[in-house]
């Protein structure tokens, strides 16, 4: 059997949104605190909702189809099994939200196994980009003072820290274009 390349149209906007997300993480210490001063602090977690509405949409089409998505439908299955616990021990639905929120590019990432596959070369050139312009931002922040670092902004009443600014034994902990240092150490180890 011949494996396809081609992807179609619904596999393109899986894909698209993986490259916004992966995106809008390498860059999150910049984007968290640029966007509030803007007054579009709520774009921050557009890549999450746009995920949530794929996921949503490919299981209603799973539904309608009655072909499931193992991979997904594992995954989901969890969800409600480690949200059934959660609610159980605190009693708060909005902790199981956050649970969601939390677990969605997870949850993404059962559905982009298949577009990625496809196009595994193309995938790769980009995730060496992403890797290029990770180091380019701990160079650039271990010779100047990046704005972001340490920044904070206010979303529905709760301040929450944009990027951190901290160090360990008196050294800087060295965060990038991102939010902090373990998000860039985790990019600069997974995309290498």
């Amino acid at each position: 059997m011949i494996k396809s390349n081609k992807l179609n149209n619904y596999e393109k906007l899986i894909l698209l949104a993986f490259l916004y997300f992966f995106m809008s993480e390498l860059f999150s210490g910049i984007l968290r605190y640029y966007l509030p001063k803007l007054g579009f602090t709520p774009i921050i977690y557009l890549p999450k909702v746009i995920f949530f509405v794929i996921l949503f949409t490919q299981v209603l089409i799973s539904l309608y189809y009655c072909h499931i998505n193992r991979l997904l439908a594992v995954g989901i299955a969890l969800f409600f099994v480690f949200s059934f616990f959660g609610y159980y021990h605190t009693g708060n639905i909005l902790q199981v939200a956050f649970g969601l929120f939390v677990l969605v590019p997870i949850l993404f990432g059962f559905i982009l196994a298949k577009p990625v596959s496809k196009l595994e070369d193309i995938i790769v050139s980009f995730l060496y980009i992403f890797w290029l312009i990770a180091v380019v931002g701990v160079l650039l922040d271990t010779i100047l003072s990046l704005p972001w670092e340490g920044a904070s902004y206010e979303l529905v009443g709760q301040e929450i820290r944009g990027a951190r600014d901290w160090e360990t034994l008196g050294v800087e902990r060295i965060g990038g274009f991102s939010r902090g240092s373990p998000v860039v150490a985790n990019q600069l180890l997974y995309l290498g």
